[in-house]
């Protein structure tokens, strides 16, 4: 959702401009920026913990699937 607010936000703050929108509109539409780039480091810092999870909990077990693999391969 942050990367939907960062672009919405930009859009505003265009259409604020072009058309000499009020003080207190480009202070609404820097307020979504914010909370754009927030909301999108969140989102990025829950994927890297989710993805370190799951490889912690899944990684020795995917390991030895690639293993078998790779010796079966080999044979």
């Amino acid at each position: 959702m942050g990367v939907v607010a960062l672009i919405l936000s930009l859009v505003a703050k265009k259409k604020i401009r072009e058309q000499d929108g009020l003080p207190s509109q480009n202070k609404m539409a820097t307020a979504g920026l914010i909370l754009g780039i927030v909301g999108s480091i969140v989102g990025i810092i829950g994927l890297a913990v989710s993805i370190i999870g799951l490889l912690l909990t899944a990684g020795p077990a995917l390991g030895n699937i690639f293993e078998n693999i790779v010796n079966n391969l080999n044979n």
